[in-house]
């Protein structure tokens, strides 16, 4: 992912990081993406719980207002 994340040119791109755990938040997983795509323009990312459904987490990204081009 690390490779990805830093040789990939995120110009003109809006990310936003999620992951989904039943017991342990982003740590530094959040700043370490954003570290790596830093030329992205990054959101507010979030953590679901392990037992989220698809459709919260659709409902989410629906939410952030940004298209899926």
């Amino acid at each position: 992912m690390s490779t990805f994340m830093e040789s990939y040119d995120f110009s003109g791109k809006t990310l936003a990081a999620f992951c989904t755990s039943s017991s342990s938040g982003f740590g530094r997983s959040d700043s370490a993406l954003r570290e790596a795509a830093d030329s992205a323009s990054w959101l507010d990312g979030i953590r679901f719980s392990g037992g989220a459904s698809s459709e919260e987490i659709l409902e989410w990204a629906n939410g952030l207002g940004i298209s899926g081009t």
